[in-house]
């Protein structure tokens, strides 16, 4: 009843169809369902699936068979998930039926039959057919794929209309196969595709699901969440997978709106080369799709990443629209408790401090929704429209104090050149910041710079070029007063000159700080050691105590003050190898580690490894300014070495978990499972009835992964 979403009544229906029991409906109870019995229309499907499983051996599915064949899908493949063909005909289905004694009135209203003036006709016809089913295993409607250029119905797929049984917004395809392993490893893959539900499962994503023609939507994840046990004591995760494009994007930004039904955490995964499961299992193997699935990135992480990537952000101007944008978006999060966490992560993302992207997320929860107008920031801080000419660039405005700086130098320039021709020799058009600043830059440097000025030197700058709103500009600047009581000097020249030097080292030392937060030093290692500072890092010295292996690189590096100042965490592909000033090395592999946390308000970092059987786990706690890039590469390896999960329930909402690792892809370790217990709190690892359940979930799990 709860994980088919049906009622009370409806419950007692199916289950008196089931066992032959008649049922007698009194009077102001319920009324007796119209039409015909659902488990009629249930029986027609059954019938219908295995005509068409049937029919997809014959000579006229060859094309079928192709279809499935060039996706690396066997004869095995299709009998294991019930593929079948609909012959081309018209009315074989029908006929069929008819002779199994269902009546007119039945395989229309099940959606397999349709009527017309002309006579009853096949719903489906020459296609390949996917059996929708319930999470019991009874099949209530069909997907059909197009795999001839002569159907006259150019839809791709089409699916079973509304009928009585079939609702297409409470129904997973895959559901039946996957539903034990979902709610044994509290998990559940979002996939998009029939084929990729089967190369997921054939890949050993037993917990792969996709919807049927429609966005995933609330009912979807109502059903979802009952499989997980979805609950706060209890927390699972969902992982959707969308293809790179626009519509992906579009997938994912509903998906997130939905994000807060669940408690379980939500991720995306999705494959760097634009492949979904299936091409994926096709091209690149069975391990690729499991290490697809084990690369997710938290949902929100994902959709916030697609919002930012659309600015420039080696641009100061580009970092602030796009925390302006994503901060929007930050609002929209009915749970306040994740809107700082949600900040903090837009922060990284952008290179900014994360004090700076709090103070916009505030700002922008009192603008409104998204697109709403913004009254106060438009009132107080939005500078009056500037002038700009047809095809020109726009006028700078005179009292910008983010441009005085500017403004005052090339005044300088213009009216007294000869003061600045020593100061102004190394400077260049990057040292300003407005187009139209740099452009009249680029009319002193074209007639030779301040050095070849001469009586008519404003008029000669004009003149130098074609854009009106530049010779407005040198009009403007010539007749501007000087920011001085006194006559300016040389000095006061090379004062301003200087100053504008030094602003642009500012802004190129921010936007190099800002590269170095966003830069993955995982996946852009090579640009990440190279932008960082190598007085930041570990020397040679101490690293020489690590003993790293040849070939082994840091991939990040952070210094600790305790448990005693002067130590090192260093991250590589292999391991996390902690270097203490003095004592002992100690090196974790990566299938070593459980789980690492930060606390932010106590600058924190928590490490805890995988502990023997029923033994308390080692925890590891350092003192550090900032975990930079080295908490992240721990949670992504974490990540990746998760093999295998299985939940196994002890007493009410208390449970444990069987958890195996293995070394991620590319830590060139052996291929060694680390298997342990994690246990909830309040249950007792050395109660005997705690420790035969976990012996034998350790022993189910070493089965199911052959190990």
């Amino acid at each position: 009843m709860e994980i088919d979403k049906i009622s009370f009544t409806e419950t007692v229906e199916r289950l008196a169809e089931k066992t032959g029991v008649q049922l007698r409906y009194e009077e102001g109870g319920p009324a007796r369902p119209s039409g015909p019995q659902r488990g009629r229309l249930v029986e027609a499907h059954r019938v219908a699936q295995e005509y068409y499983a049937e029919r997809l051996r014959g000579p006229d599915a060859l094309a079928a068979r192709q279809f499935l064949g060039g996706r690396g899908f066997d004869q095995a493949a299709a009998e294991h998930f019930g593929v079948g063909f609909s012959p081309r005909g018209g009315e074989e289905l029908y006929r069929h039926l008819r002779d199994r004694g269902f009546t007119d009135e039945e395989v229309v209203t099940a959606g397999l039959v349709g009527s017309s003036g002309r006579g009853p006709y096949d719903r489906f016809r020459g296609r390949l057919m996917w059996p929708i089913r319930e999470a019991g295993g009874d099949t209530i409607g069909f997907g059909a794929r197009r795999i001839f250029d002569d159907d006259r119905i150019e839809a791709k797929y089409l699916n079973t209309s509304e009928t009585p049984i079939y609702k297409k917004s409470h129904v997973l395809y895959g559901i039946d196969l996957a539903r034990k392993d979902i709610a044994r490893a509290s998990q559940c893959v979002v996939v998009e595709g029939y084929t990729d539900v089967m190369a997921c499962h054939l890949a050993g994503v037993t917990t792969a699901v996709a919807t049927c023609g429609t966005a995933f939507g609330d009912d979807h994840a109502r059903v979802v969440r009952r499989l997980l046990h979805d609950h706060e004591e209890f927390r699972g995760e969902v992982i959707f997978t969308f293809d790179g494009d626009e519509a992906g994007q579009r997938a994912a930004m509903k998906a997130f709106e939905g994000d807060q039904q669940f408690v379980a955490q939500t991720y995306v995964a999705v494959e760097p080369d634009g492949l979904d499961p299936c091409d994926v299992r096709q091209q690149k193997g069975d391990a690729e799709v499991r290490e697809l699935v084990a690369r997710r990135v938290p949902l929100y992480r994902f959709v916030l990443g697609n919002v930012v990537k659309r600015y420039d952000l080696d641009r100061a101007d580009g970092r602030i629209d796009a925390l302006r944008a994503a901060a929007k978006l930050v609002t929209s999060i009915r749970d306040r408790s994740k809107v700082d966490a949600f900040a903090r992560e837009l922060a990284g993302m952008l290179g900014i401090d994360p004090d700076e992207a709090r103070r916009e997320v505030r700002r922008a929860s009192g603008r409104g929704p998204a697109g709403a107008p913004d009254r106060t920031t438009a009132r107080t801080t939005a500078p009056a429209a500037a002038p700009r000419a047809e095809g020109g660039v726009p006028l700078p405005e005179r009292r910008d104090p983010r441009l005085s700086m500017e403004r005052e130098t090339l005044k300088l320039v213009v009216q007294h050149p000869e003061l600045t021709v020593s100061a102004a020799r190394d400077v260049h058009d990057t040292d300003f910041t407005h187009p139209a600043y740099r452009a009249l830059w680029a009319g002193v440097t074209g007639l030779g710079g301040p050095v070849a000025a001469t009586g008519q030197w404003a008029a000669d700058l004009a003149g130098a070029s074609d854009d009106p709103v530049v010779r407005s500009l040198v009009s403007e600047l010539a007749v501007e007063p000087i920011s001085t009581h006194q006559a300016p000097d040389a000095a006061y020249a090379a004062k301003h000159v200087y100053r504008l030097q030094e602003l642009t080292a500012q802004r190129r030392i921010a936007d190099l700080k800002s590269r170095l937060q966003r830069t993955n030093p995982v996946e852009q290692a090579t640009d990440y050691n190279k932008m960082r500072p190598s007085s930041r890092g570990p020397s040679r010295e101490v690293l020489a105590r690590a003993g790293l292996a040849r070939g082994e690189r840091v991939l990040a590096a952070e210094e600790y003050v305790a448990p005693a100042p002067g130590g090192w965490l260093v991250g590589t592909r292999r391991a996390l190898v902690v270097l203490p000033a003095e004592g002992e090395v100690l090196r974790v592999a990566w299938e070593q580690v459980h789980d690492a946390g930060w606390d932010a308000d106590e600058a924190r970092l928590t490490v805890s490894e995988v502990g023997d059987f029923g033994a308390v786990r080692p925890v590891h706690r350092f003192a550090l300014d900032d975990p930079g890039r080295l908490l992240e590469l721990l949670r992504e390896r974490v990540s990746a070495s998760l093999l295998l999960q299985r939940r196994v329930t002890v007493a009410g909402p208390l449970g444990l978990h069987v958890i195996a690792r293995r070394a991620p892809a590319g830590a060139g370790e052996d291929a060694a499972v680390a298997w342990y217990v994690d246990y909830d709190t309040g249950l007792d690892p050395a109660d005997p009835v705690v420790r035969d359940l976990a012996a034998r979930g350790l022993a189910e799990g070493r089965s199911e992964i052959g190990a």
